[in-house]
């Protein structure tokens, strides 16, 4: 018996979902931080309660409009409603932890996890970070601005008590940013609209022909540099501590 097709809106609003549960999951990742500083947990509605929005509202997109069809080609114009789409929700669930973090009755009645941040603000952060811009209305309060010895090592201080899930956020953003936010997805689609997506997105350069291949070798890249710019700052941060401690050292 041949598929019923998923066409148009529906697909359009199938594959949005898939791309709302793969930014689900990037929201949750910063709660990762709070292994090493598990001080911060109260946070955690900030990025559960968006993340779990996303992931929820894109299966249940998918499954209804998508799942079990056969999936039709995107006729002209609609994919570029789609990326749009794609763009605007990943911007918006950015930028909730930001704007969340504000609502004391969110974070277990501590006023002092708000950022201070309005909704604009948190817009443009997420937007900045998604698109790797470098600009940014992050407060001064949550930046890291120093180092100290802890009995842990080496910690980050800062005036802000919630800085470090925040600004590595801040951060993943602009790492999946970097890397492509619909590369990654369109990555691990099995579809036939996967290049005309990346191209639609304004893509004119292709590693190898295959688009999961691709994917792999931007993402190592991007990896690489990322693990080699932490263990020099790492190193230097070492360097600078012992220098401290030993002035005599040169």
């Amino acid at each position: 018996m041949k598929k019923a097709p998923a066409k148009g809106f529906r697909l359009i609003f199938g594959y949005l979902g898939l791309f709302l549960a793969f930014e689900g999951i990037v929201i949750l990742f910063p709660l990762l931080t709070l292994v090493f500083y598990p001080g911060e947990w109260k946070v955690l509605l900030d990025f559960i309660i968006p993340a779990v929005f996303d992931i929820g509202i894109g299966i249940l997109l998918y499954k209804l409009l998508v799942s079990g069809r056969e999936k039709m080609r995107f006729k002209p114009k609609e994919d570029a409603v789609l990326l749009v789409l794609i763009w605007v929700g990943a911007i918006l669930s950015g930028a909730l932890p930001f704007f969340l973090s504000q609502f004391s009755w969110l974070n277990f009645g501590d006023a002092e996890a708000s950022l201070g941040m309005s909704f604009s603000e948190s817009f443009f952060e997420a937007t900045s970070g998604f698109t790797t811009t470098g600009l940014t209305l992050f407060p001064q309060k949550a930046y890291l601005d120093g180092v100290v010895s802890s009995p842990l090592g080496v910690d980050s201080c800062s005036g802000y008590g919630y800085a470090h899930v925040f600004l590595f956020h801040r951060a993943f953003m602009q790492f999946i940013g970097g890397v492509g936010l619909v590369l990654l997805v369109t990555s691990i689609i099995a579809s036939r609209q996967n290049f005309k997506l990346y191209f639609a997105e304004g893509h004119n350069d292709q590693i190898v022909p295959n688009l999961a291949k691709s994917a792999k070798i931007i993402f190592f890249v991007y990896t690489g540099w990322v693990v080699a710019g932490s263990l020099g700052y790492g190193l230097l941060v070492c360097l600078h501590l012992r220098q401290f401690a030993h002035p005599w050292v040169a």
